[in-house]
């Protein structure tokens, strides 16, 4: 009898030992790198996912799903990942898939227009796209949305409150946080408004390229050009009011970590409301309690999108639109010198205490 003991023993153990072998690998391996998503007009693209997991035991499952902003790429959330993992209890989450949007860390250029071309519909079903694509067991339960990130999280949710279904309700996510986002119609946005975004961008506008179509340009093979390009990237996201750069500044990392990307003209000019595009227009009341748990803009003190005391009235103003709460208590305000556009970035620790769910 002893040995059946023993024989059972190593057998239950052999057991054990397979299912967690299994959770680990099902865990890592459950997420497609890339898919194929659908976009309108019946072109079609491929959009890589970053996966970062989670390096501690018994992490969980949770997953938050992150949407970069302008010229950027879903890599940048990588920093702001591994403060997210050190979270314990309700908040902790086992993994973050980042997207990555057409032409960029290697996702693909659209079947049916130049990469230039794509509009805020085309980000908008791309995000739905990969939302429709992820398996269930990934269980997604936060979404984040950096900049133009955040407007196409409100895109999305608009689209499907159209149609009577929310991101919560068709996909599971009770937490959604917008960091910076950028601001729909019908509400002011003074950083478009005045003209100050389009004329940045202007500066980076490269005409009929032909592969490309005409984009804003932030990669060159020539490093001089580079230089030049980099800095103009470092100036609008990491400088604050005095026009110093944050502490954190990925200098010698942004290129090499593939943080910086081209961006699609058109898009860019529907986003700032520019050269006779009107900014995306959203509904009142998408993210009203009845269909969103949980809701939180954050913004950052020395954010030039917005000029100085404008900045958290345009964020409440933001937040009464979007839930109907007229005290704005979802909005977040970071004050601190290193409180740039990029601060996700630039000092992820802070902003990683941002990311907690209502309870």
């Amino acid at each position: 009898m002893k040995h059946v003991f023993k024989i059972n023993t190593l057998a239950l153990a052999a057991l054990v030992m397979l299912a967690y072998a299994t959770y680990a690998y099902a865990k890592s391996k459950d997420v497609p790198s890339l898919v194929s998503v659908s976009l309108p007009g019946g072109g079609i693209v491929d959009i890589k996912i970053d996966n970062f997991e989670n390096p501690r035991k018994n992490s969980g499952n949770k997953t938050l799903l992150a949407v970069h902003g302008l010229a950027h790429t879903g890599r940048t959330f990588e920093p702001l990942a591994n403060e997210v993992f050190k979270k314990t209890g309700s908040d902790k989450i086992g993994r973050v898939l980042a997207l990555n949007f057409p032409g960029r860390n290697g996702s693909g250029l659209p079947s049916n227009k130049q990469f230039g071309d794509l509009t805020i519909e085309d980000y908008t079903a791309v995000l739905l796209g990969v939302l429709d694509q992820l398996p269930k067991q990934t269980k997604i339960e936060s979404i984040v949305g950096h900049s133009m990130g955040g407007l196409i999280v409100q895109t999305a949710q608009n689209s499907l409150r159209s149609t009577g279904t929310s991101l919560q309700k068709e996909y599971g996510i009770k937490n959604v946080y917008l960091l910076a986002p950028s601001i729909p119609n019908p509400l002011p946005w003074l950083f478009a408004d005045l003209g100050a975004a389009s004329q940045i961008a202007a500066i980076l506008v490269s005409l009929d390229d032909p592969i490309l179509g005409s984009h804003l340009r932030l990669l060159s093979s020539d490093p001089a050009e580079q230089a030049q390009l980099l800095g103009i990237w470092f100036s609008i996201f990491f400088t604050n009011s005095l026009g110093e750069f944050a502490t954190g500044t990925p200098f010698t990392t942004a290129l090499e970590s593939n943080y910086v990307s081209n961006e699609a003209l058109i898009m860019t000019l529907q986003l700032l409301g520019s050269n006779g595009f009107a900014r995306p227009l959203v509904n009142p009341g998408i993210f009203n309690k009845r269909v969103q748990k949980c809701f939180r803009i954050v913004s950052f003190s020395e954010d030039l999108g917005v000029p100085g005391e404008n900045l958290l009235r345009e964020y409440q103003n933001l937040d009464t639109f979007l839930t109907g709460n007229a005290q704005s208590k979802n909005v977040v305000f970071i004050d601190a010198d290193d409180a740039v556009h990029d601060m996700f970035l630039a000092n992820p620790t802070e902003v990683a205490k941002t990311i907690t769910s209502c309870h």
